[in-house]
């Protein structure tokens, strides 16, 4: 006669009111209390969950945390302010504008940056490197040329150290939300970010004063901030809208480039992947002749597009994606409640095995006959995709293509993995010498 099962005790069924889990191959839900989480792998989901712009927005905890530092910047804002912000900068970020404007500044800087690296010819940190060449192309993107070497240099560094103080929410905003309180706490801003956010102010004011003196401004992001109009209020933006708008774009405009950036070097110096690094200098020789490269559409070169973007799908800058829900729905048959916080695990997705063919090799060809797969979301997508897509695809292809068409490299150290900080990062150094590469063909 077999036994009877044993029930569970006090401890498990209180426990099964007060926490519960669910998981099937591309969802989990969790439940402490009344905190709610889904997290979403399953592309499909992914694209609808982005795509609700109105029934799925940023969490609160992420609105207010950052909104002290950003306040309602574009990636926070909502509504006709963000529609009219969004149509306001959409010419400078398109494919015209991007071929026309920024691909010679991306030149243009990356033939600096390697001028310097053979005049120097020492050991180079190369996440250092390609961040300091995607913050330089980004200033000149907003200010043109209003901004001193050190200036950049310092809102970079300052904008970096606030920014990553806001990307949790306080344990006490977590403890309010298990007991059904959907109100945020935010901690008094620590004085390392304070000095920082200070820093940052007091140089955009100085830059603008002296902007503000030019009877026509450049065709640059801060010009058209200068001319544009509140559709709230019908004047001019205030000094802080101006000012916040420019911090975002600053933060947001090389970031997911640098990190790219970073990670096809990692990638491509790679002993396992010389035949991908063949392809890459190999279709660069043959469209430079020896020459420099010209600016121009990156999809002139389709290796090298696709090694970069290939390295974003293994090492993706914005690794998770996060959202709270508006009013209760279903989506992919999972229902989802009022206040329920969504995440978008983007690296979970972009390595899933059952979502791409050797998901853990390192393949650029498989984005040859898709460009831009379902589980492929390095820049969102739906109404808020990534409005600097076309800059950070350009930028990537053309600093790469120059950088293998001048210089050779002998890695020193490599990376021991990946980190999750506010974006995703080397764990250790990816640290090179380079010298000027001496089998070139000659240019016809």
């Amino acid at each position: 006669m077999s036994e009877k099962p044993k029930k569970d005790g006090l401890w498990k069924r209180v426990s099964r009111v007060f926490k519960e889990k669910k998981e099937t191959a591309h969802h989990k839900f969790s439940r402490i209390g009344k905190l709610r989480v889904h997290e979403f792998t399953d592309p499909v989901a992914a694209r609808e969950i982005l795509r609700q712009d109105a029934n799925f927005g940023t969490p609160r905890f992420v609105k207010k945390g950052i909104g002290r530092f950003i306040g309602n910047a574009l990636i926070l804002d909502e509504g006709e302010s963000w529609q009219n912000m969004h149509n306001l900068m959409t010419d400078i970020f398109s494919p015209k504008g991007v071929n026309n404007t920024i691909a010679p500044i991306i030149t243009d800087e990356t033939d600096k940056m390697i001028d310097r690296w053979l005049k120097d010819a020492k050991p180079l940190d190369l996440e250092h490197e390609m961040r300091g060449l995607t913050a330089k192309v980004v200033m000149r993107v907003v200010f043109s040329d209003s901004i001193s070497e050190k200036q950049a240099h310092d809102i970079i560094e300052a904008s970096t150290v606030t920014i990553e103080s806001f990307r949790k929410p306080h344990k006490l905003t977590v403890a309010m939300r298990m007991l059904g309180i959907h109100k945020e706490y935010i901690p008094r801003m620590k004085k390392t970010y304070k000095q920082s956010a200070e820093i940052i102010d007091h140089i955009l004011e100085d830059i603008i004063a002296e902007r503000r003196k030019l009877k026509t401004q450049p065709d640059d992001i801060l010009g058209r901030l200068l001319d544009a109009t509140d559709v709230a209020t019908g004047k001019p933006l205030t000094q802080k809208q101006i000012k916040d708008q420019l911090v975002m774009f600053i933060v947001a405009g090389h970031e997911t480039t640098a990190v790219g950036l970073t990670f096809s070097l990692h990638e491509l110096l790679q002993g396992k992947n010389k035949a991908e690094y063949d392809k890459v200098r190999t279709e660069v020789d043959n469209f430079t002749h020896g020459a420099h490269l010209p600016p121009g559409d990156y999809n002139r070169l389709p290796n090298v597009r696709d090694a970069f973007k290939e390295a974003m799908r293994l090492h993706p800058s914005a690794y998770e994606i996060a959202r709270e829900c508006e009013k209760d729905t279903v989506v992919g048959g999972v229902e989802i409640k009022k206040f329920d916080l969504v995440r978008i695990s983007v690296i979970d997705m972009h390595r899933a095995p059952d979502l791409w063919k050797d998901a853990a090799d390192y393949k650029p060809e498989r984005f040859r006959k898709e460009p831009f797969p379902k589980a492929y979301l390095p820049f969102g997508t739906g109404p808020r995709v990534c409005l600097g897509m076309t800059m950070a695809l350009t930028e990537g292809t053309l600093a790469l293509a120059e950088i293998f068409n001048r210089v050779d490299f002998n890695v020193t150290e490599r990376p021991t993995g990946e980190q999750l900080v506010f974006t995703m990062r080397p764990q250790g150094k990816l640290e090179a010498t380079v010298t000027e590469r001496k089998t070139k063909p000659a240019t016809p």
